[in-house]
């Protein structure tokens, strides 16, 4: 009983140490995100999924790393990439070849190129879905724009899962071992 003690006092200086050390409210993120847009003007409707994995602790622009494009209702014309503003909390995903207009505003996507940009507010917490543009490369809509509604929904990772798995498993294992002291 003593080893236990001390093995969970050593794992709770581990964490809180660890905890102590991250920077305040900084967090790895890292969601699928599948978003549909709506009602755009001269387009269908467009839905996809992306996974993002992130640091919000500081500003990110274009990042093609850490995002993975699983889906897509639409062609691209470019790498899928990302941003992240720190200051508004918001996560931008998008072609490489759009533009950002600068940290903290509304990124631009490629004119004359198959490219989109997605809008999530707060993608840590509760995202919510706050903008679509998309651009064509049909010469007929080269320079059209079109911002839609939508909805984004965010969808439990498998580590996620698999924590809340082994936590309702230690519960079990605790009540049966509390029944049995009991008994």
């Amino acid at each position: 009983m003593a080893v236990r003690r001390i093995t969970m006092a050593a794992l709770l200086v581990a964490v809180s140490t660890a905890m102590a050390a991250m920077p305040a409210g900084a967090a790895i993120i890292s969601r699928t995100y599948e978003f549909t847009a709506t009602r755009i003007p001269f387009f269908p409707d467009v839905s996809g999924s992306a996974t993002v994995t992130f640091d919000d602790s500081a500003s990110i622009v274009d990042s093609t790393v850490g995002i993975v494009l699983n889906a897509l209702s639409m062609p691209l014309g470019s790498q899928v990439a990302f941003t992240y503003d720190k200051a508004n909390d918001r996560l931008f995903i998008g072609g490489l070849a759009g533009t950002d207009v600068g940290v903290g505003t509304v990124r631009s996507p490629a004119v004359g190129q198959d490219d989109f940009i997605l809008g999530i507010n707060a993608p840590g917490s509760a995202a919510t879905f706050f903008g679509f543009t998309r651009t064509s490369s049909d010469p007929d809509r080269t320079s059209a724009y079109g911002t839609g509604v939508g909805t984004v929904s965010v969808v439990p990772e498998p580590a996620s899962l698999a924590l809340l798995g082994l936590g309702l498993g230690g519960l079990a294992v605790a009540r049966r071992r509390r029944a049995a002291r009991v008994a």
